[in-house]
């Protein structure tokens, strides 16, 4: 991937360059960075048609999305919806260990589950409906019950409630009480888990609003560490940023970065030796001030 390019009614046909697979997109606060995330998501799921990577409009389903919002609740962002990836990568993983594995326990779940199913069903129809029934005055009309087939799909949907808790006291952890950096840590790992990295056809591509929000120095450190490895595995990713101390604890090769200034992106490039040649100004000009004084 080397430019998105986009429109939303903010920013009028701006462009996004990469390098590396990396694009830096830096802003002060307010300046519409969160909202160039939104839209970044919308577009590379192909919900835009003003949306183009490499010149090419993008489609329904091209790429696999790991959006990082700067706020979120972590149950919610896990909802096992139709759509979500951890839902159909539990399903996937269930189904295909009930159908590969060697455990007789695990090859006779649904047997069992039929089985319940059946059982079931009749104790709701004995115990419940037939008196149901036998109070009608007219028994030409009756009240049954239909069960729906047990299958790990309904199960995942009806029946799993997800929780969160702290693996040293066991205790399920509050959401307003802990840590707003770590929660986040664990819903990127949860998420990367869900999807195909190797899949070729549907590169991932992860989004992330200001990374170092509330992480401490060597927290942050372990995340760029685990950051540039995805980038040397060919996953694409996009960071918000408004700390520039930030970017320069992440050590890419800054080749360039996305710079937000009055509702326009502005690509610079040759950062590195912009960098050097700002240090060596102020090295001279404290050097000047000092002579001259």
């Amino acid at each position: 991937m080397k430019k998105i390019q986009f429109s939303n009614h903010i920013f009028e046909k701006q462009t996004i360059n990469f390098d590396n697979n990396l694009a830096i997109i830096i802003g002060e606060s307010g300046s519409g960075k969160t909202e160039i995330l939104n839209t970044l998501e919308q577009g590379l799921k192909g919900k835009l048609h003003e949306f183009y990577v490499d010149e090419q409009q993008v489609d329904d389903d091209i790429y696999q999305i790991i959006y990082l919002r700067e706020y979120f609740n972590i149950k919610e962002s896990l909802k096992l919806g139709k759509t979500s990836p951890l839902r159909n990568s539990l399903v996937q993983n269930i189904n295909r260990n009930i159908i590969n594995t060697d455990n007789e326990k695990y090859q006779n779940i649904i047997t069992k589950l039929e089985e319940i199913h059946d059982n079931f069903n009749s104790l709701l129809k004995e115990t419940t409906f037939e008196t149901l029934n036998k109070s009608q005055i007219n028994n030409s009309l009756l009240l049954n019950g239909n069960l729906e087939p047990f299958s790990i799909n309904n199960i995942i949907d009806k029946l799993l409630k997800l929780q969160i808790f702290n693996n040293d006291t066991k205790n399920i952890i509050d959401e307003d009480n802990y840590s707003h950096f770590m929660l986040r840590i664990l819903l990127f790992n949860i998420l990367k888990n869900t999807l195909d990295f190797n899949d070729k056809l549907r590169p991932t591509i992860i989004l992330f609003d200001l990374p170092e929000l509330y992480g401490t120095p060597k927290i942050l450190h372990e995340l760029n560490v685990w950051l540039n490895k995805l980038l040397s595995d060919s996953i694409t990713i996009i960071i918000v940023s408004n700390n520039p101390e930030y970017l320069l604890s992440l050590k890419p090769s800054l080749i360039s970065i996305n710079l937000i200034k009055h509702n326009t992106i502005n690509g610079i490039k040759n950062l590195t030796k912009i960098i050097k040649d700002a240090i060596v100004l102020f090295s001279f000009c404290e050097s000047k001030q000092g002579v001259s004084s």
